[in-house]
C-alpha cells in the first residue's frame, strides 16, 4: 500500500514568515483527519529541499520510513512511499 504526503508553500503574513505544510493523504483513524506538520521556510535550502524537509519531518513524526519518490504539483509536491526501509530518501 502506498503512503502519500503532500506539501504546499504558505506565504508570509504580518506576524509569520514563509512556511511549508505537509499533510498525509489519508485520515488518522482516531481523529478522522489527516496528520499535518508545518515548518518554517529555510532560506539556505531551495524550494524542492524545503518541501522535502517538511515531508521528511512529518514522516519521521509518524515513524514512516522507506523509499520515497516525489513530484511537483500545481500547489506544491507529492511524496509517495514505495517500501519500508530505515531512511528517508527522495528519488526524482
Amino acid at each position: 500500500m502506498a503512503i502519500v504526503i503532500t506539501t504546499k508553500y504558505i506565504g508570509p503574513t504580518n506576524s509569520r514568515g514563509s512556511r511549508v505544510k505537509a499533510v498525509t493523504g489519508d485520515n488518522n483513524p482516531s481523529t478522522g483527519k489527516p496528520a499535518t506538520l508545518t515548518i518554517s521556510w529555510d532560506c539556505s535550502l531551495n524550494s524542492a529541499d524545503n518541501h522535502k524537509a517538511a515531508a521528511k519531518a512529518l514522516a519521521e513524526r509518524l515513524t514512516w520510513d522507506g523509499e520515497w519518490h516525489s513530484g511537483e504539483t500545481d500547489t506544491g509536491y507529492v511524496f509517495v512511499r514505495f517500501g519500508a526501509a530505515n531512511s528517508f530518501s527522495v528519488e526524482g
